[in-house]
């Protein structure tokens, strides 16, 4: 028996070592793929799923949970890469956006089905409709009392979880 047998902090920290190491194993898999760490293909989909695929930085430091210099550094890396640019629009000169290029959406073309697939296998092969159904409602519950800044993915989660409300309501 394990040292610690608060049910409640096991099931966290099950859930979170089941994560990571499922995250290792997608990662390899994503970099071999496309090159790119993980963290770099994040904050592509991050941006392409932001409005029209530009996202300003302060939104996306605070997106993907890593300081503002963090997140300059690694757009940086990206636009060295051509993966995406900077814009500072003219009418606010104080905003800067990171916007994907074409050549960002190439990559994330050939890495996201990758990454679909390293998920699966990792990941959602291993549980049922109702084990995913079950994460997904309290991902949501989570990211909306965190106050996640992923609106895209709070309103599709949303959206899972209504519609599957209203299937089992009917």
């Amino acid at each position: 028996m394990g040292k610690d047998t608060d049910a409640r902090f096991q099931a966290w920290y099950g859930n979170l070592q089941a994560t990571l190491r499922s995250l290792q194993r997608i990662e390899r898999e994503v970099e071999e793929a496309t090159g790119l760490a993980m963290a770099s293909v994040e904050m592509l989909v991050n941006i392409e799923f932001h409005h029209d695929g530009r996202v300003r930085m302060n939104e996306l430091a605070d997106t993907l949970l890593v300081s503002r210099g963090g997140a300059t550094r690694l757009v940086a890396r990206l636009e060295e890469a051509g993966l995406v640019e900077r814009v500072i629009p003219p009418d606010d000169r104080r905003a800067t956006y990171a916007v994907i290029t074409d050549k960002g959406r190439e990559t994330l073309a050939r890495g996201m089905p990758v990454m679909k697939q390293a998920v699966a296998t990792h990941y959602l092969d291993l549980l049922d409709e109702d084990e995913l159904g079950t994460i997904r409602r309290a991902s949501l519950k989570i990211l909306e009392e965190t106050g996640s800044n992923c609106d895209w993915l709070v309103e599709d989660l949303r959206a899972e979880v209504d519609t599957a409300a209203a299937g089992a309501d009917a």
